[in-house]
């Protein structure tokens, strides 16, 4: 027989306070980097990978969203280790908040694939989308890299706020 209260104190997971629930929300801990900001664009051009920033927002679904449905596939995921440095902050976070104010980002999620020799920012896209969608709009990084040169489509200098053709 089920024990309910005894799954409820250890969450359906089978932890101490773990849920089920929450864990479809998680980040995508397996393939985000691991430091701050300066960090990540410095081993995306050492690895001549494109940088690509989720700032998410705890208090917008969207964010979990992409957590639940576009970071967890298996198909997003194998192209973001391939040609992408994926870094994940909030916008609460100290790191957060100076990338909202530098590229801009009036509100999240926001991903932005960016230069990671030069920061400047190649393509961005505010809200949820869905992986399919997502590995569309990104195609043209999937066969450059940083040393390459920029994908055909690309914002040139001075014109970082414009994205990919859809």
């Amino acid at each position: 027989f089920r024990s309910f209260p005894r799954e409820g104190d250890a969450g359906a997971g089978g932890e101490p306070g773990g849920s089920a629930l929450g864990s479809l929300f998680d980040p995508p801990t397996e393939m985000t980097f691991k430091g701050n900001f300066e960090a990540a664009k410095a081993c995306a051009a050492e690895e001549d990978r494109w940088l690509m920033v989720n700032v998410q927002s705890h208090t917008e679904f969207a964010s979990m969203q992409l957590n639940r449905d576009t970071w967890s596939s298996p198909a997003v995921q194998e192209v973001v280790r391939a040609a992408f440095v994926f870094y994940q902050p909030h916008e609460s976070t100290t790191e957060g908040r100076k990338l909202k104010t530098y590229y801009k980002v009036s509100e999240a999620p926001t991903i932005l694939v960016l230069d990671p020799v030069t920061g400047q920012r190649l393509w961005e896209r505010t809200g949820f989308i869905e992986g399919a969608a997502l590995l569309e709009d990104l195609a043209p990084f999937f066969d450059t890299s940083p040393a390459s040169g920029l994908p055909r489509g690309a914002a040139g200098p001075g014109g970082n706020k414009r994205r990919l053709p859809q």
